[in-house]
């Protein structure tokens, strides 16, 4: 995290090799923007989540909203991508079962976390017409 003074000084205000501000833990957070992947009129069924990163002190977790919620469909928590730094990413796959027509997730993320993408495993749920 970088940081100016008054004199025009960039400053160093926390260690990039740290995972802690004075023994708190740095956590991050972001969501996406409502996705529909192409096809805002049709329904489709979220079967997985794909993740691929690493993190060397905590689990990555992943929260799917469906349809304008504002309350999480399903959470999961990506914790096999913990690692000691032997490799520069794994990946992790989890299951699930959400349906909507817009798509938005959300990430919190330790310390020292880095995610190089997301694939998500979608099926698309026929409507039958009652006519």
């Amino acid at each position: 995290l970088l940081g100016a003074d008054y004199y025009g000084r960039i400053l160093n205000i926390l260690d990039p090799e740290s995972g802690d501000d004075a023994g708190e833990s740095l956590t991050a957070s972001a969501r996406t923007q409502w996705l529909n992947f192409g096809s805002p009129h049709v329904v489709k069924r979220l079967r997985s989540l794909t993740l691929h990163g690493r993190c060397l002190s905590s689990p990555i977790r992943v929260d799917v909203f469906a349809d304008g919620a504002s309350v999480p469909s399903s959470s999961m928590s990506f914790d096999r991508l913990v690692s000691s730094g032997d490799r520069h990413f794994m990946t992790e796959r989890r299951s699930c079962d959400v349906m909507g027509r817009f798509f938005s997730f959300g990430f919190t993320l330790g310390a020292k976390c880095l995610v190089h993408g997301i694939q998500a495993g979608f099926s698309a749920v026929r409507e039958w017409s009652l006519n």
